[in-house]
């Protein structure tokens, strides 16, 4: 079963000196999704995705670059950070997942 997508629209975009663009889209269910994008002609597109519930609580992290596969992070029960690349699971132990969500966007 393919996953339902939700319906969403942009609230707000930034456009950063380096070229990439901050945007925060809504969802219907009221969740809160924050992309930081970048596309470099003649190498292709770098994506990073924060995906927030509706109190703007960190819930998941993707990472999309050219050439490599998608890197998912998620919180572990208790609060450490799990790495997902793949089908191969890896938890970071010593990396609390609301620090890495802090730095993740910039």
């Amino acid at each position: 079963m393919a996953p339902k997508i939700q319906p969403k629209v942009i609230i707000e975009r930034t456009f950063n000196k380096d070229g990439s663009i901050l945007r925060k889209y809504a969802h219907t269910t009221g969740d809160v999704t924050y992309t930081l994008s970048n596309k470099i002609p003649g190498v292709g597109y770098f994506g990073r995705a924060l995906r927030c519930d509706k109190f703007e609580t960190p819930i998941k992290a993707i990472i999309s670059e050219p050439n490599k596969p998608v890197e998912s992070y998620m919180k572990a029960p208790d609060g450490s950070t799990i790495k997902k690349v793949g089908d191969k699971m890896i938890q970071l132990k010593n990396v609390v997942f609301y620090n890495f969500c802090e730095k993740f966007l910039k």
